[in-house]
């Protein structure tokens, strides 16, 4: 994932003014963002730790959204967005589903990487999952499904890697 993006950095940035905004489980004092720096006008990184993670993954076991939504709720990641919902860019993109309750704030033309379907990917993993896991990945699944249609449809572009991604994503 980490190449994925930094290639995409590296090639955006010839033609646009790129603004990251990202998580880390390090304190983001900590982060050293001077790399990003040569392919970025601006970088945001909001400190996510752990255990605030953990702690949002057994909220979120109480709604409907996919787990990997739940784990990187954040409010300082919302208010750093509300924050720059006010500039303008020309196009907002995220990297995987789980960001989109960030990038469906943006308004104007939006950008979701979502790789591959995690759909058929729990579908092909189940079966091979120790039986308490399967519960959980039956859960994801549940939830990551429906999730993962409604992104697409409420985004201008969808990117998936493989022609089997987009077949699966498609047929739902």
């Amino acid at each position: 994932d980490r190449l994925r993006v930094y290639l995409l950095l590296r090639h955006i940035s010839r033609f646009a003014a790129v603004t990251l905004i990202s998580f880390s489980e390090r304190p983001a004092d900590l982060v050293d963002a001077g790399p990003l720096l040569e392919f970025c006008e601006r970088v945001e990184v909001i400190a996510l730790p752990v255990w605030q993670s953990r702690l949002n993954l057994l909220t979120g076991t109480f709604s409907a959204e996919p787990f990997q939504v739940s784990y990187y709720r954040s409010e300082v990641m919302e208010r750093l967005v509300e924050k720059l919902v006010r500039e303008r860019f020309d196009v907002a993109f995220a990297h995987l589903f789980r960001m989109f309750p960030y990038l469906d704030r943006f308004s104007g033309r939006r950008i979701v990487d979502l790789s591959d379907s995690l759909a058929l990917n729990l579908r092909r993993a189940i079966p091979v999952k120790p039986a308490l896991s399967r519960l959980a990945f039956r859960e994801e699944l549940r939830r990551v499904a429906p999730y993962e249609s409604r992104v697409m449809r409420r985004v201008e572009q969808s990117w998936v890697i493989s022609e089997t991604d987009r077949a699966d994503l498609l047929a739902r």
